[in-house]
């Protein structure tokens, strides 16, 4: 029985221990639990309070019940100060029946409702702010709450108004400037589609806006606007070519038939393709009303025989041509530039007195085109002068036709651009220079607009970044800027623009598509129009990275060999012959008695370090004889104590072998000269000490028969 109850003693105590121990590992886990549940509570508490947007806990009265700490900042007060309070009391006046009606929404709807108002911060100023709340039960007060988020939205406010500006200045631009242009306007996208057109388009061909934009301009064209030109074949073929092929521009004349919604009028139809912009790919077509021009040419073709001395006598370079191509009547001053007689010069073809190459083009393109068009524009030719000489000529031609439309003769006027040629000529070349600096040049070379957006950037710049060149061009220079230099940079490009200066050079840091930094050598300056209005920036960077990592190595070689100079036990300098320190370490300060550098540098060398000046100029003769020198001597420190140095030193000499500055180490041996002079004294005694006890023992000797002979006489 004993033996039973040891045994179920035995087990109950175990089964205890085990208990326990479960017991000691769940209160563990609880309080890994605890400690975990208070971290994210903390957490939460930390998201809570510093989010970036405001929390707000609202009464069904609007009174504020809790609010985070970005709340508070945005009302401009302590969240202490804002619990318990109404919260219209910090709505700026205009709006507080506007949260009123929030407050009333809240209390109808189910689901979230969102407003902007205005808050008065404590400095009377206001900030825009959008709410979102919801509605929420609190079970344990029993009471409706509002939960509400908000929004600093006063940057985005700023933004809208000057979108809204913006957008208002451009309708300005649209509506009260080019609706009111003279001329028609057609805007095409880049499927030919009518984006835009003006009231003047809708006064030329009896057409209203509204039925037209957003239509095909070739189906326009098909169904309505060919019916509307005289010879509508040509219109319908010249404008559809344009949008077969749009890469050129078209430049003719067209007749509008009169209706009654229109008038009749000659237009000059003038388009090109748009390159940039939201319609890139589109067209831009321009209708120039040139009827009065058409009837005053008419008038003048009618009254030829009244104008005939006109003709000949005007100061302009004029002549005509029949269908066949010979002249049929000259002015006078294209006979005294050409060099000509009337008489040898009427019946001949205009085309024998130019040159090859344009002779060739006008009988194969020119002339053949006018015939066709009736009218010839800025067409480049080179005459031959009758001694010889080459001229430039610009010719305007139109055709005059009788009643039933047949070519008569022309009305050309002729442009001596001889000297502009060459103008323009030099210029080619110059901006042909400038092109191979720029393409091909070792400098890392850009355009910029005023706005620092890259417009243009060669290759080697393009390789100095590691950019393409599409990559580059959808940047702008801050963008690549390291940002210490940006300010500096902005500054003077304001320069620049105001033509405070005609350039700038700097030393930047810039940052290639990897991110590795990149020095470069900057040069800038601004391209300006005939008028001196700015255009663009020209930027040349040079890269300097290599050097600025050499004067870096250089820089940290220096540190360390000026670390090593201060922090050797000797004195290290530099002095002129005349007496002054040029240099100095620290170790020379402390060895002198000085307190700093500043110190040192400005004594006299000979007055204040030397006993007697004349020392160190026995010294330096000595030193120019044999260009360095060791020496033993003795030195005044500031105290006026007495220091013994050893110095080893050296001239430096210029090319011409002129003393330019001394250099030498200095060690303080005022320690070891004492010792040697306690060493040598020491050795003095010594040798007196042996040369007593010589004489010692040699009178020893000698007093001993003496000393002996008193104790022989008491014997005896």
């Amino acid at each position: 029985m004993n033996h039973t109850n040891s045994e179920l003693n035995k087990s109950l105590k175990s089964h205890k221990a085990i208990e326990n121990s479960e017991l000691e590992l769940l209160n563990r886990e609880l309080k890994e639990a605890q400690h975990k549940l208070d971290e994210s509570r903390n957490r939460y508490a930390e998201l809570y309070d510093f989010a970036p947007i405001g929390y707000v806990t609202f009464s069904h009265k609007g009174i504020i019940k809790e609010i985070n700490l970005t709340g508070a900042k945005m009302l401009g007060r302590k969240r202490a100060t804002l619990i318990g309070k109404p919260f219209f009391l910090y709505v700026a006046k205009s709006d507080i029946e506007k949260f009123r009606h929030h407050l009333h929404q809240w209390r109808q709807a189910n689901e979230q409702v969102t407003m902007e108002l205005s808050l008065k911060e404590k400095d009377g100023e206001t900030i825009k702010v959008q709410l979102q709340s919801v509605l929420v039960q609190d079970t344990e007060q029993q009471a409706t709450l509002y939960r509400t988020v908000m929004i600093d939205i006063s940057e985005r406010k700023r933004s809208e108004e000057e979108l809204r500006e913006s957008e208002e200045r451009y309708r300005s631009l649209t509506n009260d400037v080019l609706d009111w242009l003279a001329v028609g306007i057609f805007i095409l996208d880049s499927k030919f589609k009518v984006v835009w057109m003006n009231k003047a388009l809708e006064h030329y061909f009896g057409i209203k806006r509204s039925e037209v934009i957003g239509m095909d301009k070739r189906q326009l064209i098909q169904e309505r606007i060919q019916d509307f030109f005289e010879d509508k074949d040509t219109f319908v073929e010249k404008v559809l070519a344009t949008y077969n092929n749009n890469t050129y521009i078209e430049n003719f004349t067209c007749h509008v038939l009169p209706n009654r919604n229109r008038k009749e009028r000659w237009l000059e139809h003038w388009s090109q393709p748009i390159q940039s912009g939201i319609y890139t790919g589109g067209r831009i077509e321009i209708y120039t009303d040139i009827t009065k021009r058409k009837r005053a040419e008419a008038a003048l073709l009618e009254s030829e025989v009244r104008f005939r001395n006109l003709y000949t006598k005007t100061p302009a370079m004029l002549h005509s041509i029949d269908a066949n191509g010979r002249l049929v009547d000259v002015s006078d001053r294209w006979l005294a530039v050409l060099g000509y007689e009337r008489r040898k010069v009427l019946g001949r073809k205009a085309t024998e007195f130019l040159t090859e190459e344009s002779r060739r083009y006008a009988e194969t393109v020119a002339i053949p085109e006018f015939l066709k068009t009736g009218y010839a524009r800025d067409i480049s030719y080179t005459f031959v002068k009758k001694n010889g000489e080459i001229v430039d000529i610009e010719l305007s031609a139109m055709a005059e036709c009788d009643e039933q439309g047949n070519y008569v003769r022309s009305l050309a006027v002729l442009n001596d651009v001889t000297e502009r040629k060459q103008a323009e000529e030099a210029l080619r070349e110059s901006e042909e220079r400038f092109r191979k600096i720029f393409e091909e040049g070792p400098l890392g070379m850009a355009i910029a607009g005023l706005d620092y957006r890259f417009v243009k950037v060669n290759t080697t710049l393009c390789q100095m970044l590691d950019y393409t060149e599409q990559e580059l061009t959808a940047l702008t220079f801050p963008d690549i800027t390291h940002p210490e230099h940006i300010d500096t940079d902005v500054k003077q490009a304001k320069k620049l623009l105001e033509g405070e200066i005609p350039y700038y050079k700097t030393e930047n840091r810039y940052i290639k598509k990897n991110q590795e930094i990149l020095w470069a050598a900057l040069t800038a300056s601004i391209i300006r129009d005939e008028d001196g209005k700015p255009l663009y920036f020209l930027a040349m960077l040079e890269d300097i990275t290599e050097r600025k990592l050499a004067e870096e190595a250089l820089r940290e070689s220096e540190e360390k060999y000026r670390q090593l100079v201060e922090r050797v036990p000797y004195g290290i300098y530099q002095s002129t012959p005349e007496g002054k320190f040029l240099a100095v370490n620290s170790s020379l300060v402390n060895i002198l008695g000085y307190e700093s550098h500043e110190d040192l540098l400005k004594i006299d060398i000979p007055k204040d370090l030397y006993f007697s000046p004349e020392e160190r100029k026995e010294a330096i003769e000595k030193l120019q004889k044999d260009k360095s020198k060791s020496n033993i001597f003795r030195l005044k420190k500031k105290d006026g104590s007495e220091l013994w140095v050893e110095d080893h030193w050296y001239l430096v000499l210029d090319p011409q072998e002129r003393p330019i500055y001394y250099e030498g180490v200095l060690r303080d041996i005022t320690e070891h000269k004492r010792l040697q002079e306690e060493l040598a004294r020491a050795q003095r005694l010594e040798s007196a000490g042996r040369v007593a006890g010589q004489i010692a023992h040699d009178l020893n000797n000698l007093l001993a028969p003496l000393m002996a002979y008193p104790t022989l006489i008491r014997e005896e």
